[in-house]
């Protein structure tokens, strides 16, 4: 727990320090601040006045191309890394010369923050909130503060340089909106309508932090096992801010040579990196995409594309005495009167009702990302709802089913494997139900993993022989020597199998949903093989519902609610649809012969169908989409087949990483060059919850 003091003058000053709050928070993630990750440098762009201009690094070479490169390479990088750094000519200087006063003013203002943290760092911030881009720190009072703020203008204007550059962008990569967001981005608390980009960052907020940060030499030996900002995801749209550089604090002399500290990073696709400072451009501002963005914007997208938040955590270098490490943030939240769906509260409200409990002098559980929603959750909640997984959720309705617990028992909000959720907890599938336990008792861990397969599974041809490409005339792989798909069209029936390269939790193979939700995967008709080890559905080792033994069944995905309880009981498996599973402790297969799936007929004589996939391999659990080794969104996908075609074996050659996997691969069949199959990974979001 860090320990804070403040020292404030207004009620603008205080309502800013809790908003600091909002980006202080932390959730508890790293074991230590010694974690192994990999250097990583960002995709860097540079704008000049306003014209964008690709930077690609070739050795010593820099090459530049035209605006509309600029516009594709940072949509490129938001949405495999959810990270782009924007370089813009002649913000180093200014960043040097805010650096230089910033100090003297923090010296002599009321109007500053002061918290100090478990590692012995000492951190006092600067900050503001604007609408408009540039804008100042009100009326300062001290000649130091105004020559400060004076000098900070030319920062600041330099950062809304990138902003435009990077609003451009949004506003020509990510337009595009898919049906289910009936054209509306955001929607305000009085009916007012955001449809584009350009309209949510036109009228979001600016909280601008200058942050100062010291420790002691005897502190960061005494606590060097400490991290100093646990990881944590802003709430934010995105957040850009200018890397940190170190100050002397007397002289205002920038040191070029001294660390600025461990920054670290959790792209999409859980990969943890470390962010190599030393390999960026000094005038580059990075830009990092934040929670609001995950939760309110993607779910829109069309075209499934996907923007990931970021988290990301830090720890202080060793610092002379005389020194401090200086940081200047813009975060973007979002408009006041905008509504998050998932509750109905505006986010003025939330905001407002966390400058009051701070005001009053409340603990508050809010900072980053889901845990805003918490401040105004329970006790925002009717009395037939129970906050659970960020949300007001019913639990007594419908009427005609409502929950009733026994004696003992009480409401709680629970994970499928019926542990019980609080705000603290991560990503998952969780809804009402009754319990005895709390999360005391039963807190939500996570699930226990697949069993590794023996070291005599990867020996001699034993993969080859068991997929078997002499039974099927045509065979596609899915996912690099891991995932096949194999068939043959024979007495008007599509003869596939499914089959995969290690030990499974499931796979499914089903026809798109045209006009669905998540780009085809609500309502989609599809076979589904899962692999259910143990009699006992709620067992640790997977999660409910319990399909009752392994098997390969036609379900279909609800039309709304992805997760595998609301549609596990839409299993098909009349005539004429014949299948079988193989789940053995090296390789996984499904097998199905059929004309249709769930009635809907396949192509099998003319025309292309639109298909969907998805594996996972890490647990039991039916409500992930992840194979090991691979990102987590090259686990699933829609391919274009026309059955009509012979294809032969085909190796797409993917390789592992979401820079190869969102490649199209194109092939011409084996009796027809024209004849094209497309696969496009990193699109379907099947079984996501």
């Amino acid at each position: 727990m860090r320990h804070r003091s403040y020292r404030v003058c207004n009620g603008r000053t205080l309502a800013l320090i809790a908003l600091v709050v909002l980006v202080a928070r932390t959730q508890r993630v790293f074991a230590s601040p010694t974690d192994e990750r990999r250097f990583w440098t960002p995709t860097v762009v540079a704008v000049d006045d306003g014209v964008g201009s690709k930077i690609r690094r070739m050795g010593n070479d820099v090459e530049k191309s035209k605006s509309f490169v600029f516009e594709n390479t940072v949509a490129e990088s938001l949405t495999r890394d959810g990270v782009v750094a924007v370089r813009v000519r002649g913000l180093n200087e200014a960043k040097t010369q805010s650096a230089k006063l910033f100090m003297d003013c923090a010296r002599v203002t009321d109007n500053v923050a002061v918290e100090e943290y478990d590692d012995g760092s000492r951190r006092v911030t600067l900050a503001t909130t604007t609408k408009q881009r540039g804008s100042g720190f009100g009326e300062p009072t001290s000649k130091a503060c105004k020559k400060f703020e004076v000098t900070t203008k030319m920062l600041r204007a330099k950062v809304s340089v990138a902003e435009q550059a990077i609003t451009d962008v949004f506003q020509s990569k990510f337009s595009d909106l898919s049906e289910f967001a009936n054209g509306v981005l955001m929607q305000g608390e009085n009916g007012e309508t955001y449809k584009t980009f350009s309209e949510v960052l036109k009228d979001c907020e600016h909280l601008e932090h200058f942050h100062g940060y010291t420790i002691s030499p005897q502190q960061k030996l005494k606590n060097s096992k400490v991290r100093t900002i646990e990881e944590h995801t802003d709430q934010g749209l995105l957040i850009a801010f200018v890397p940190a550089i170190i100050v002397d604090a007397v002289t205002g002399r920038r040191d070029k040579f001294s660390s600025t500290g461990d920054f670290y990073m959790t792209l999409p696709g859980h990969r943890k990196v470390l962010l190599h400072f030393d390999t960026l451009p000094d005038d580059v501002v990075i830009f990092m995409l934040g929670q609001a963005i995950e939760q309110q914007i993607t779910p829109k997208l069309a075209n499934g594309l996907e923007l990931h938040a970021v988290p990301h955590a830090m720890d202080m270098p060793n610092l002379k005495s005389n020194q401090f490490r200086f940081w200047y943030g813009r975060m973007f939240l979002p408009p006041e009167n905008a509504l998050d769906e998932s509750h109905g509260l505006s986010f003025g409200t939330v905001r407002a009702n966390i400058i009051e409990d701070f005001a009053r002098g409340l603990k508050t559980s809010v900072g980053c990302g889901r845990e805003l929603l918490s401040v105004a959750g329970s006790g925002s909640c009717a009395s037939n709802q129970i906050w659970c997984w960020m949300r007001c959720m019913n639990h007594s309705a419908p009427a005609s089913n409502p929950l009733t617990c026994r004696t003992g028992h009480s409401v709680q909000c629970l994970s499928q494997r019926l542990e019980v959720w609080t705000d603290a907890d991560s990503h998952g599938d969780y809804n009402p139900g009754c319990t005895d336990e709390t999360n005391e008792t039963k807190p939500v861990t996570d699930p226990p993993t697949i069993p590794a397969r023996a070291a005599s599974c990867t020996d001699g041809n034993a993969w080859e022989t068991f997929l078997n490409h002499s039974e099927y005339e045509n065979s596609l792989e899915l996912l690099q020597d891991k995932l096949y798909l194999l068939w043959t069209v024979q007495n008007g029936k599509l003869k596939a199998r499914v089959a995969f390269n290690g030990k499974i939790g499931w796979f499914a193979l089903g026809i798109k949903n045209l006009g669905g939700k998540h780009n085809g995967m609500n309502g989609a008709n599809i076979v589904m093989g899962v692999h259910d080890p143990h009699p006992m559905g709620h067992d640790s080792n997977f999660g409910s519902p319990y399909v009752g033994k392994s098997s390969a069944k036609q379900y279909k995905i609800h039309d709304h609610s992805s997760a595998f309880r609301h549609w596990n009981d839409t299993a098909d498996v009349a005539s004429p649809f014949v299948s079988s599973t193989t789940f053995n402790s090296c390789f996984s297969c499904m097998r199905f012969e059929t004309a249709s799936i769930r009635g809907e007929a396949l192509n099998l004589t003319s025309g292309i169908n639109e298909l969907i996939w998805a594996a996972h391999d890490g647990t039991y659990l039916k409500g992930y989409h992840e194979v090991q080794g691979f990102d987590r969104r090259d686990a699933r996908g829609h391919l274009t087949l026309d059955l009509t075609r012979n294809y032969g074996r085909v190796t797409c050659g993917f390789s592992r990483g979401w820079a190869a996997a969102s490649q199209t691969c194109a092939f011409s069949a084996a009796s027809t060059p024209s004849a094209i199959v497309s696969i496009s990974i990193a699109v379907i979001a099947i079984l996501v919850m």
